[in-house]
């Protein structure tokens, strides 16, 4: 049984004044939602700032030495070691002798190439070709010689004759005294009589020159005084 007093009823008189106040009832409420979401921001503070203490432990005992907390601490992975300068050298394998790969066999050379072929030493110089004449000059030798003939002027029929010798390409026939006599070549235009048989028949005399042309065409023959036992 509930005992009521007079200061009970006044502090429930005064609350229920309160509560039936519309605008007090919206502050209230809104009051309250402010309360009970700042509750739950700080409760929310206050549980990361406990996390963040947490992990915060955890890496200083992860940085401890081995064995500073006692037998069952737990701690982080340790970095390997590193390696001391006085430590020995660790032994080289050694490799068993058929193990060891065959040193590789050099490049067989490719074909030589072929030795320059020796290059023959010049020949001498030939003597220079005699200059073939155009068959104008063979032209010109004919009408010289044709006026050359009939001159009485041995002298100026002397000249001309050299004139023609001198026409490129052409040949002068020129026999010796004592040279046999050639049909082919000379002209027996006289007979000189001899005793002795061995004059037989060869050039006692050059009357007047033959010429040949460039391919040894004969232009004229050479007329020629010849021995002879006897007139013929």
């Amino acid at each position: 049984m509930t005992t009521r007093t007079r200061g009970s009823d006044a502090r429930a008189r005064r609350l229920t004044r309160w509560w039936g106040n519309p605008r007090i009832s919206r502050a209230a409420g809104r009051t309250a939602e402010g309360l009970r979401r700042l509750a739950d921001r700080l409760d929310h503070a206050a549980g990361s700032a406990a996390d963040r203490s947490v992990d915060r432990g955890v890496d200083r005992d992860a940085v401890r030495a081995p064995g500073a907390d006692g037998p069952n601490a737990t701690t982080a992975a340790a970095a390997p070691p590193l390696p001391s300068v006085d430590a020995a050298p660790s032994p080289v394998a050694v490799l068993p002798p058929d193990a060891v790969p065959p040193p590789e066999a050099e490049p067989s050379p490719g074909p030589r190439p072929p030795a320059p072929e020796a290059t023959p030493a010049p020949s001498p110089a030939a003597p220079a070709a005699s200059p073939v004449a155009p068959p104008d000059c063979v032209a010109v030798a004919r009408d010289v010689l044709a006026v050359a003939d009939r001159l009485r002027n041995e002298g100026l029929a002397r000249r001309l004759f050299d004139a023609v010798g001198r026409l490129p390409g052409l040949r002068v026939l020129r026999p010796s005294p004592g040279d046999a006599f050639d049909p082919a070549e000379h002209h027996w235009d006289e007979t000189r009589p001899t005793d002795d048989p061995a004059r037989e028949e060869t050039v006692a005399a050059l009357l007047a020159p033959g010429f040949s042309g460039p391919q040894n065409e004969l232009i004229r023959t050479a007329r020629v005084a010849v021995y002879a036992t006897e007139v013929k």
